[in-house]
Formats: C-alpha cells, sequence, structure tokens
C-alpha cells in the first residue's frame, strides 16, 4: 500500500530505442509492458461497465486488473535529448505511431446488462498511423485498427 491507496502490485518495465534522423533530430520507439496494472471502463456517457473507481477500489470494491503493452514511435529534438512526457508528444502530433492492446478481468456493472460483480474480461487493441497529411499520413481515421471486447468471462 502506497499513499494510503491499494496496492495491485502493478509493474511496469520496458524499452526506449532511438534512431538519429539526417536533420539532427531523432526518431524514438518506446515500448511499456504493465502487468497488474487498473482497469475501468465506461461507455460514452462515462457509465461504469466494468472495474471500479479508484475511490470504489481504494473503499474495498473490487478492481478491474489487467496486462497491457504500449508502443509508440515519435519524433524527439535531438539524440540523447530527454523524453518529453508522452502525452504532450501526442498532443503536439510529434507521434509518428501508437498502439495499445490490454486484457483483464474483473467485475462487470450493471449498466451491463448483467448482475454487478459478476466476472468480466476485456480486450482492447488500438494501432494509429498519425503521420501528418503532408507526409502522406492517413486522410480519414487515424486508427484504423480498433478492436474493443468487453463480455462475460469464459463467454
Amino acid at each position: 500500500m502506497a499513499s494510503g491507496g491499494v496496492s495491485l502490485g502493478t509493474t511496469a518495465t520496458g524499452t526506449v530505442v532511438e534512431r538519429p534522423l539526417s536533420d539532427g533530430t531523432a526518431e524514438v520507439t518506446v515500448l511499456v509492458h504493465t502487468a497488474n496494472a487498473f482497469v475501468y471502463v465506461t461507455d460514452f456517457n462515462l457509465n461504469p461497465l466494468f472495474g471500479n473507481t479508484p475511490p470504489e477500489v481504494a473503499a474495498g470494491a473490487a478492481a478491474g486488473v489487467g496486462k497491457c503493452l504500449l508502443h509508440v514511435v515519435f519524433i524527439n529534438s535531438a539524440p540523447g535529448a530527454p523524453l518529453p512526457d508522452l502525452l504532450d508528444v501526442f498532443l503536439s502530433g510529434g507521434t509518428r505511431f501508437i498502439a495499445m492492446s490490454s486484457t483483464a478481468t474483473g467485475p462487470l456493472n450493471a449498466n451491463f446488462g448483467v448482475s454487478t460483480g459478476t466476472l468480466g474480461f476485456f480486450q482492447m487493441t488500438q494501432t494509429g498511423v498519425l503521420q501528418s497529411h503532408d507526409s502522406g499520413g492517413p486522410r480519414g481515421d487515424f486508427f484504423p485498427a480498433e478492436h474493443i471486447n468487453l463480455t462475460v468471462a469464459g463467454q
């Protein structure tokens, strides 16, 4: 338990590979693997479907827990430059590629149409090719490969 919260035993490992580019910048590839990570799923109206919120888990409710792989490729200012916050890179348009896959088990909520607490299984894969239009990147959906599956475990 840390900072008064509940520990799920979450671990994160990863790698960073940098490739110098001819213009003095660097292409950076980041891979992050997490295990025992907190997972909470809502619908578009933010109605809970899977897992419980952090305050609910801290109060003793069951958590949705799973594993995740994050793969990001972006341009950094120079080889050896400090790694920026990945959210800042994504929002600034510097990301070339992003993919995330995750699986988790945990309690489903009545909003899913089952009894609250029914064991659920969550699987998500999203792949985004985020190059600019000028570089020949996609002109429509920047996430052409998306798969989200939430179901009663074992079905």
